[in-house]
């Protein structure tokens, strides 16, 4: 096994800093990459599972935002024809009068 000897540079510049983040974040990335590519080679049909079912949450959650919203549109389009039925009746009986 051979020895490294770690060399600490007291003035490093921004560009060669930018450069060991990047390549961390190369690093970690593609560590990730391969940890998932495992985990789906080694077990397909849970990976399938796993996805039907976060599929089906998503969209049971997207549809219950759509249903309270238009639930809200049709109260609040209910309450707007209320008054204009309020205000077209005391019209007709202040024209009456």
């Amino acid at each position: 096994m051979n020895k490294q000897t770690i060399t600490f540079t007291p003035q490093a510049n921004f560009r060669r800093g930018a450069h060991c983040l990047a390549k961390g974040a190369v690093l970690v990335t593609c560590s990730i990459g391969g940890l998932i590519n495992q985990v789906v080679s080694r077990y397909p049909w849970a990976v399938v599972a796993l996805t039907l079912v976060s599929s089906l949450t998503i969209s049971f959650a997207c549809i219950s935002s759509a249903r309270s919203e238009r639930d809200a549109t049709n109260k609040r389009n209910y309450e707007l024809q209320q008054k204009i039925e309020r205000l077209q009746m005391a019209k007709d009986a202040k024209a009456e009068v």
